[in-house]
This record gives structure tokens, C-alpha cells and sequence, in this order.
């Protein structure tokens, strides 16, 4: 499961040394991407990329004295359009490895078992490049973005800011259980994002 974004933020906020915040984030975006799963034909959001880049940005644009809450909002805007580029890599590098595929049955049709390993390899290294490359080229940008739009973050704003990311989330999650009852998870959704902001406030 280190894949999840519940997993996979905390990691992360581990090797940048802000766990508590990346806990944080790895619950929103938990209860985002709960729901979108590879059924089928259907390629779901790189939910491990968007787990990376979005934890390393919020972690690293934090100002002094300022909670996560204040900027996650912020990074969730900036990392919307970069989930549509790992959702793209992540469909061309599927199609290429339909042709590992191919090969495999070709060798395994001519009795040559032993390749199978070695074309098995070639689309495991495929997709680890593809997914490194991918975090590698868009977090410093998304980064720096970040830290730009940080001061411009109004105090008074960021808690209302995070409540509306825990209705999204909390309305997605309730979605993948309970596609059908659309008033319980906008009523609970509601009740959860104004209880954070009272809390808070």
C-alpha cells in the first residue's frame, strides 16, 4: 500500500522532515483519490505522483510560523493540471508496454521461457523511469509556485481554505461508498468542513 497517497505522503514527510504536515496531506488526498481505481481500460490519476509532488510542495513551502492547512489549498490548484500530465505519461507508457506483452507470448509460444523475466523487467523499469522522470521534471516548479503564492495566502483565509478541501475530499470518499445518496454526503461533507472551521477558528 505504499502506493497510497496515506502511505506514500508520510514517507515522504519523513525524508523532508515534516511528518505532521504530510500526515495532513495524505489524508485529503486519501479521501480524494479513494474512489478513482484501474478498472477496466480506465487509467486513474497517478495518485503515488500527485501523493510526492504535492506533499514535497507543501512541506517546502511552508512559511515560518504558518500551518500546512494555510498552503495545501494552493498546491492542490497548481498540482491539478500536473495529475493530467502523470495521467497521460502513465497511458503512453501503458500502450508501450502492450508491446513487452506481445513479445512475452511470442517467446513464450516458442518455448523460451527464461525471456519472459527479461521482458517482465522491461515494463517494470519502463514505469519506475517514467514516474521518476515525471516527479523529477514538475516539483521544483510546483515548488516554487508554491513558495511564490505562499505570502499572498490571507491569514484569516487558510483554515475556510482547507475546510473546502476536506468537503471535496470527504464528498469523493463518501461518493465511492455511497454512489447513490448524494444528500448524506453533501450533508456530512457540510457538517465536517464547518465543524473544522469552527474548531480551528
Amino acid at each position: 500500500m505504499v502506493s497510497r497517497p496515506i502511505v506514500a505522503s508520510p514517507v515522504i514527510g519523513y525524508f523532508l522532515g515534516n511528518v505532521e504536515a504530510a500526515l495532513i496531506v495524505g489524508a485529503v488526498l486519501e479521501l480524494l483519490f479513494i474512489g478513482d481505481l484501474p478498472v477496466g481500460s480506465y487509467i486513474p490519476v497517478h495518485e503515488t505522483g500527485v501523493a510526492v509532488l504535492v506533499t514535497a510542495a507543501t512541506v517546502n513551502a511552508i512559511p515560518v510560523s504558518f500551518p500546512a492547512e494555510g498552503v495545501l489549498p494552493v498546491v492542490l490548484l497548481f498540482a491539478i493540471p500536473v495529475s493530467a500530465f502523470y495521467q497521460k505519461a502513465d497511458t503512453i507508457v501503458r500502450r508501450v508496454n502492450a508491446r513487452f506483452f506481445d513479445n512475452a507470448m511470442t517467446l513464450l509460444e516458442n518455448g523460451e521461457e527464461a525471456s519472459l523475466v527479461r521482458e517482465n523487467l522491461k515494463g517494470a523499469a519502463l514505469f519506475f523511469l517514467t514516474s521518476f522522470v515525471s516527479i523529477f521534471v514538475t516539483t521544483l516548479p510546483v515548488i516554487a509556485l508554491a513558495r511564490l503564492a505562499g505570502p499572498l495566502i490571507l491569514p484569516s483565509a487558510v483554515y475556510p481554505a482547507f475546510a473546502g478541501c476536506l468537503i471535496l475530499g470527504i464528498a469523493a470518499g463518501l461518493n465511492a461508498v455511497y454512489a447513490d445518496r448524494s444528500f448524506l454526503i453533501f450533508s456530512v461533507a457540510g457538517l465536517a468542513a464547518a465543524a473544522a472551521v469552527m474548531v480551528r477558528l
